[in-house]
C-alpha cells in the first residue's frame, strides 16, 4: 500500500468539539473518531502540534505505540534575551521600553480563527494602557482590516519583521495572549 504521514491539524476531530460544530453524542462524531483512527494506524507517523495531542494519538493504541512528530504551535523561551537588544526591537515597534506588551501569535485569516469574531474583545482593550502585538502570517490584510485604527495595536509578520522572526518579536511580550471565540 501507499506510504504517508498524517497531518491532522485542520481536520483534529476535538477541536471541532471544543469550537462547538461537533457534540460528542453525535454520529458524525462518532464517524470522525472512526475515519480518524484507521488513517492514524495506516499513517508511517503522525503530525502533531503538542505533547498533548501526541499523548492522544499514542494512547488510540498503546499496545501498538503509534509513532509521533511533534511541530509544536507555539514558542518556549529557553534564556532571558538580552536587554539591549529587546529595547531595539521595542524602539522599532514605536514601543517605549517600559511599555507592557501583550502578544498575540498567530491567524485572523478567514478560517475558523478569524478577525470579526474578536472585533468585541480589541474595542474593549482599545484604551487600555497596554501595547497589544499581534504578530501574525496575515499582517498585511489586517493592517489593512479593523485593526488599523486601533492605537494600541501593533501588527507584524513576524517572517519578515526582523531576521530572528517571530521569536525575536516575542521576546519583547512581557505576557501572551490565547483568544478563542466562546
Amino acid at each position: 500500500g501507499q506510504r504517508y504521514i498524517f497531518d491532522p491539524r485542520s481536520l483534529y476531530i476535538h477541536e471541532h468539539l471544543g469550537a462547538g460544530n461537533l457534540e460528542g453524542s453525535q454520529i458524525c462524531f462518532k464517524y470522525w473518531k472512526w475515519v480518524e483512527k484507521r488513517i492514524v494506524f495506516r499513517a508511517e507517523k503522525t503530525v502533531c502540534v503538542s505533547k498533548g495531542m501526541s499523548d492522544y494519538y499514542k494512547a488510540l493504541s498503546p499496545e501498538r505505540l503509534l509513532k509521533t512528530s511533534i511541530i509544536p504551535c507555539f514558542c518556549e523561551q529557553a534564556n532571558r534575551p538580552d536587554s539591549a537588544c529587546v529595547s531595539k526591537i521595542k524602539e522599532s515597534l514605536g514601543y517605549n521600553s517600559q511599555d507592557l506588551v501583550i502578544a498575540y501569535y498567530g491567524s485572523f485569516n478567514t478560517g475558523w480563527n478569524n478577525l470579526e469574531m474578536y472585533l468585541e474583545f480589541f474595542d474593549k482593550i482599545k484604551n487600555y494602557p497596554f501595547k497589544m502585538l499581534i504578530i501574525s502570517q496575515d499582517a498585511e490584510s489586517l493592517k489593512r482590516a479593523a485593526l488599523k485604527n486601533y492605537e494600541n495595536i501593533t501588527v507584524v509578520n513576524g517572517d519578515t519583521f526582523t531576521d530572528k522572526g517571530a521569536a525575536s518579536l516575542l521576546d519583547v511580550a512581557d505576557y501572551g495572549l490565547v483568544i478563542l471565540k466562546k
